[in-house]
């Protein structure tokens, strides 16, 4: 298995990923160019697009430049975080071979204990003001609500049982780019959610109900200023 880790810096969170130059033969060949695009797994399924590229002289330096930033604030990664790359050997002819994964540091009185993995999206600041950016991947959930249409009412019930309604929306060309926007700035207001929070909407197994799910907030646990994970609110 081909990878490479490292462990994240301000740098690499507010400008760009600066790779290892030990790893660049864990990367896609560049076939004497200086840039390559690649796609990468989550561990939710979402496929992101990276482009690495490298100086024409002297030291080559390899960044992730393209699409970096993004899947920073999508994982709402901090400097200390473990970001990790692989490619399985066996995936030679799978379009998507590589996986990438972010992991956090658990801290208690300052010192490191471990890291754990970073499983969900956490909200921006842009989902709080204006609208929740819904992950791509997540679409094969509502392809079957939209029914070939460009937006869909959804209800949503809360830890007290609450009903909410939204009303999630995609663009009509290009990217889809799922939001959800009718409902939403109540529903924030209501919770007092803050960026850094998680939301998760999920379908029981037993639950028949067309178009209804279960709404989960999840609070940030911090301990003197570090974040030791999430519990639900």
């Amino acid at each position: 298995m081909a990878k490479f880790s490292k462990k994240l810096s301000n740098t690499d969170i507010r400008k760009r990923l600066s790779v290892p130059t030990r790893s660049l033969s864990s990367l896609p060949s560049f076939d004497g160019a200086h840039a390559v695009d690649f796609q990468a797994v989550d561990e939710g399924g979402k496929v992101w697009t990276f482009k690495c590229s490298i100086r024409r002289r002297r030291h080559p330096k390899p960044v992730l430049s393209k699409g970096w930033l993004a899947f920073v604030a999508s994982k709402g990664l901090q400097a200390g975080d473990k970001i990790k790359f692989c490619k399985e050997t066996n995936d030679a002819a799978t379009a998507h071979a590589y996986k990438v994964r972010a992991k956090r540091e658990i801290k208690i009185f300052g010192c490191v204990l471990g890291y754990a993995p970073i499983t969900a999206p956490v909200l921006t600041k842009t989902d709080i003001k204006k609208r929740l950016a819904v992950p791509t991947n997540y679409l094969k959930s509502l392809r079957p609500a939209l029914n070939g249409g460009f937006s869909v009412d959804l209800k949503a019930i809360d830890e007290k049982g609450k009903v909410w309604s939204f009303e999630c929306s995609i663009r009509k060309k290009g990217h889809p780019r799922p939001v959800i926007s009718k409902g939403w700035l109540a529903f924030v207001g209501s919770k007092k959610l803050q960026a850094g929070y998680k939301i998760k909407f999920y379908k029981e197994n037993n639950n028949v109900t067309a178009h209804v799910f279960r709404v989960q907030v999840e609070k940030q646990i911090k301990i003197f200023g570090a974040v030791f994970g999430y519990a639900p609110m």
